[in-house]
């Protein structure tokens, strides 16, 4: 003790530190190696998974359970939309945001519609309300992909609002 320059600790552990996490991860370069493979390949899994969900739509009883079904597939579809936007931050987030918000809008106008025909077994005062939001969401389908052609090319925005207006004429039919 008289001889050192450390003064002795009672937090010092015996044997060497553990590394760091941050210093683990950047070391080992097989540690991002799953992350790397989702990256490249997630749309591969994205296709696998769209399509049992949509062979999940054609096994349901009745068209109810479809319709609620379609209702909660955009839900969830735009939930994660406006979620990534928001822990990813991207450049230009009014697209992604305003497309998530048309997808719930269209899913609340599924359940409206659902509630319309066979919960509550009448078609005035709900079918009112689904159409409602099936209108508005064309309305921010089209703002989002006006929003996306303006960011790609500002100066010819009028030649492509003409193919914004047929994409979103395509989608909605």
């Amino acid at each position: 003790l008289l001889g050192t320059s450390e003064a002795p600790s009672i937090h010092r552990q015996a044997g060497p530190a553990p590394p760091d996490a941050e210093e683990h991860r950047l070391s080992d370069p097989s540690a991002g190696r799953g992350l790397l493979l989702l990256a490249r390949h997630g749309w591969r899994l994205l296709i696998v998974l769209g399509a049992a969900a949509a062979s999940l739509y054609y096994v349901l009883p009745n068209p109810g359970a479809q319709q609620l079904y379609v209702a909660g597939f955009c839900a969830t579809v735009g939930f994660v939309m406006l979620a990534t936007s928001f822990v990813h931050h991207p450049g230009r987030p009014a697209f992604w945001l305003s497309c998530g918000a048309g997808l719930l809008v269209k899913a609340a106008g599924d359940v409206c519609n659902y509630l319309a025909r066979f919960a509550l077994e009448t078609e005035q005062t709900a079918t009112l309300w689904s159409n409602a939001c099936y209108i508005a969401t064309y309305a921010i389908f089209v703002a989002a992909l006006v929003l996306l052609v303006r960011h790609r090319d500002p100066g010819a925005f009028r030649i492509n609002s003409i193919d914004t207006l047929i994409i979103v004429t395509n989608c909605g039919v």
